[in-house]
């Protein structure tokens, strides 16, 4: 384990996460199959991006715990699939920002992505850092 991988072992071990989870997809029995199929297409880019992820990554908000669909452990960058996107939603995936791995939040809209995988690969390369 070089430098760099101990430190972010530590990191995620500090903020509740389990390192032995990273770069699995787990996956929630109530996901459609979009969000399942979205979901698996962020994780892969983040990781050929050479990054670490999680999925169903479990966060303490407040005196409460979010699952966060997938999160950049390297960036603090978490993804957020959602059906419908409206205030309500950007007001209740704002509170991610008080969690210490969170920096950032992306919300991806299913109803703007392609039903085609092969054309919703291309789309979310242009949306996942």
């Amino acid at each position: 384990m070089n430098r760099q991988d101990l430190l972010l072992w530590h990191k995620m071990r500090t903020n509740g996460l389990d390192p032995n989870l990273k770069n699995r997809i787990v996956f929630n029995y109530k996901e459609t199959l979009m969000h399942f199929i979205i979901k698996c297409l962020v994780s892969r880019i983040t990781y050929r991006n050479g990054y670490v992820f999680m999925t169903e990554a479990p966060v303490v908000v407040g005196e409460g715990v979010h699952y966060i669909d997938v999160l950049d452990c390297n960036n603090g960058i978490a993804y957020e699939v959602q059906n419908a996107i409206d205030r309500n939603v950007r007001t209740n995936k704002s509170v991610l920002y008080s969690a210490d791995i969170v920096r950032d939040v992306i919300i991806i809209d299913l109803k703007k992505v392609s039903s085609d995988v092969y054309v919703a690969n291309r789309q979310l390369e242009k949306i996942v850092v």
